[in-house]
């Protein structure tokens, strides 16, 4: 949540790094196996936040505490009484959580945004809407947050308040049932919502061998990277290099002339 990166130069063009990633193979593929890489190091990082909270609270209580006791003497002044807040838990992944639930601890979550991180994405695409009429407006509510947009969360009765949604999500799905839930109107029907997903197919079949190779397995580069991300506290915009601007615009340009292409379907230019 406290990255971004400005496309061009000169421009109020700014985009994250959002990423929703959908990985689709059969029962046999090891796709579970995959994921719980790097949950197993997220983890690490939810259990100290959860840690951090649980003695920010315990703090809170003691505090509160102290201060229902001065009220009840009538020589302190009623101005020495300071006003606390209440600590928030922050997050970094969710598994299953309705929209009102991500808004809240959005607004909650000191600008970081909170992963989508379910090894079943069906039960995900399944849910937007669930407990809504007609639907709701969930699909609206991700498509927003896709680019980190302004959505203003309203309730009667209940909060109001404006933020900026930011959810990476990752997941596994079988083909045929990410054709009855992403593809349920076909696959050229859509309102974004597919354009906006990477599907990742792996060419792995089941030999019942196990990996022998000589190599040590080490995941110390990737839990490096997320420490360092995961300690950053500060919001920081990017820029490309003057060469990597060069080969950027050269990107944009071919796949602004790809497009042209009348053999290729809407959905495909989009």
């Amino acid at each position: 949540g406290y990255y971004s990166i400005k496309v061009l130069e000169n421009s109020g063009w700014i985009d994250y790094p959002i990423l929703w990633m959908c990985i689709i193979g059969t029962a046999s593929q090891k796709k579970t196996p995959c994921l719980l890489i790097p949950k197993k190091i997220i983890t690490e990082f939810e259990v100290n936040l959860a840690k951090q909270y649980e003695y920010e609270f315990k703090q809170y209580k003691e505090a509160t505490a102290q201060q229902a006791n001065k009220k009840k003497k009538p020589s302190e002044a009623e101005n020495n009484i300071e006003i606390l807040k209440e600590p928030v838990r922050q997050k970094i992944t969710c598994q299953d959580a309705t929209v009102e639930a991500l808004a809240r601890a959005i607004n909650n979550n000191k600008k970081r945004g909170i992963a989508i991180f379910v090894d079943e994405l069906a039960s995900f695409l399944k849910g937007m809407g669930q407990y809504k009429k007609n639907g709701g407006n969930d699909e609206e509510y991700y498509l927003q947050s896709w680019k980190k947009q302004s959505y203003q969360y309203d309730r009667a009765g209940g909060a109001n308040y404006l933020i900026f949604p930011s959810h990476n999500i990752l997941g596994t799905i079988q083909p045929k049932v990410l054709d009855k839930t992403l593809f349920k109107g076909g696959v050229e029907t859509t309102n974004g919502m597919i354009e906006r997903w990477l599907f990742v197919c792996s060419e792995y079949e089941e030999t019942g061998k196990l990996y022998t190779g000589d190599k040590p397995y080490s995941v110390e580069l990737i839990k490096n990277m997320y420490s360092r991300i995961y300690k950053n506290t500060i919001e920081k915009c990017f820029n490309f290099s003057p060469e990597a601007q060069v080969i950027y615009n050269k990107f944009w340009e071919e796949t602004t002339q790809s497009k042209k292409d009348v053999s290729k379907t809407d959905l495909m230019k989009s």
